[in-house]
């Protein structure tokens, strides 16, 4: 029974509190101050409270979690467009040396004419036939084509 009548004057103070305003003024200094009660001899004027929200707390509620669903996709598009750029930087990487690899073979093939040498089956190392080489320099051509681009 007693909290009623303590509830009532906290409210009043409140609605008194709210509705003195907030003042605002300027001292001898240039210096704006704003305080919720008026000074004592310089000139003041009272500045209006902020409006409330306008909008209620089930549409606030929605708002933030359109917001949240905005920055959480938009967190994905970005990590997926990291990753997509990664595997980009990979991949060219990857062509560059398989590029400089072929241009080498093909340097190697035109180049050591009746020199070159491979591994047998056997194990021993023995030379080219000219069908071969030409069969590798052609090779050789094609995966200069398709990886220096």
């Amino acid at each position: 029974m007693r909290r009623a009548p303590l509830l009532a004057t906290a409210i009043l103070t409140l609605a008194t509190a709210a509705q003195a305003g907030i003042y605002k003024w300027v001292d001898e200094n240039g210096q704006v101050h704003y305080g919720e009660r008026p000074p004592a001899g310089a000139e003041y004027r009272t500045v209006a409270p902020a409006p409330p929200p306008a909008s209620s707390a089930p549409e606030e509620k929605q708002r933030l979690e359109k917001t949240r669903e905005f920055l959480d996709t938009s967190r994905k598009a970005r990590e997926e467009a990291r990753k997509k750029a990664a595997a980009e930087k990979a991949e060219a990487e990857r062509r560059k040396k398989n590029c400089a690899a072929a241009r080498k073979n093909l340097e190697i093939l035109t180049y050591a004419t009746g020199r070159k040498r491979i591994p047998g089956p056997d194990g021993v190392a023995r030379k080219l036939t000219e069908e071969e080489r030409q069969a590798r320099m052609a090779e050789a051509r094609k995966q200069i084509e398709k990886y220096c681009k």
